[in-house]
């Protein structure tokens, strides 16, 4: 007796889900009330907003590996593996296959694959992060995804080390003169004092 998410369809060239919701009277079931929900809407709402870095973006996909929410638009509907392989089947693929089996196992985690940004014109294989969690609804899971560009991220975190590193070292710095500078003074008391006799 409570709300129940379709699987994903499509209708007219898009993507949709539909929310049941049980209209109860005396706990008892009287109606039910249906909403379709298009995921272009939940995506342009919810997911495309959420960027990493200058190129990263998020993402989601069915169980199965389906892109549903994805900047690029071609591919929605479309296993991802499959519309990797197809665009570009030169590539070794076996970095993001191993990622994606994860997903579809239902993990969380990190993975780093290469992969190409989709809106690079010279289609440069490059490595990128992935951050990914599903997000359980229902009886069904949605994999939401994160990639992010490596050398972006490890950049990032390397200049925030060394600023940190730095930040630190003037610190101890300036703690190391303070105590000198009042440590120096007492010893020039008691040096006046030995000579005053």
């Amino acid at each position: 007796k409570s709300s129940v998410v379709s699987k994903v369809y499509p209708y007219n060239g898009r993507l949709y889900i539909r929310i049941y919701e049980p209209v109860l009277y005396n706990s008892k079931i009287e109606a039910i009330i249906c909403i379709q929900v298009s995921l272009e809407k939940i995506y342009q709402k919810f997911v495309r907003p959420i960027k990493a870095g200058e190129k990263g973006y998020a993402s989601v996909k069915d169980q199965t590996g389906v892109l549903l929410m994805h900047p690029k638009k071609e591919d929605l509907g479309k296993n991802v593996m499959a519309a990797r392989k197809q665009e570009f089947p030169e590539y070794d693929w076996s970095e993001l296959e191993n990622l994606v089996e994860k997903q579809k196992n239902g993990e969380s985690g990190v993975g780093i694959y290469h992969s190409i940004w989709y809106t690079d014109k010279e289609k440069k294989r490059i490595k990128k992060i992935s951050a990914y969690s599903p997000a359980r609804i229902d009886h069904q899971f949605w994999i939401v995804n994160i990639s992010m560009d490596y050398n972006e991220m490890t950049g990032f975190i390397r200049n925030r080390t060394y600023t940190g590193i730095a930040l630190n070292f003037i610190i101890v710095l300036v703690f190391i003169s303070f105590m000198r500078d009042m440590a120096f003074p007492q010893k020039m008391e008691k040096l006046i004092c030995c000579h005053q006799i």
